[in-house]
């Protein structure tokens, strides 16, 4: 899949600290969005290129903390309407199942003879 924006999270298990990078691709050139503490810094790079250290974070923070924030995070897209593609899919089996079942249940009572 070919990403227009990223989300780079990158962990560090044994200083237990996470950094994360927010990626733009614009035309054939990808952008990195940090953030040095003041403003916002654009740091074009090729594709090709390694990323070697020349790239502002957007944001490092201690693990602990990445996992509350990601968990509050997830908990206010909640509260919003937002879902992921996984809760979406997950919802749609549901449904189908849940009308699969409903179906049977009709050929069963009918085969039974009993009325709903």
């Amino acid at each position: 899949m070919d990403e227009i924006e990223q989300l780079i999270v990158d962990t560090n298990y044994p200083a237990q600290k996470v950094t994360l990078y927010f990626r733009q691709r614009r035309g054939d050139k990808h952008v990195f969005v940090g953030y040095d503490g003041k403003e916002l810094v654009e740091t074009k790079v090729n594709p090709m290129e390694i990323m070697d250290g020349n790239v502002t974070p957007l944001l490092v923070l201690p693990m602990r903390m990445y996992d509350t924030l990601l968990r509050m995070f997830a908990n206010n897209a909640r509260e919003k309407g937002i879902q992921t593609e996984n809760e979406n899919i997950t919802k749609g089996k549901l449904i189908a199942t849940q009308d699969h079942l409903a179906d049977l249940k009709k050929i069963v009572m009918k085969q039974l003879k009993i009325d709903e």
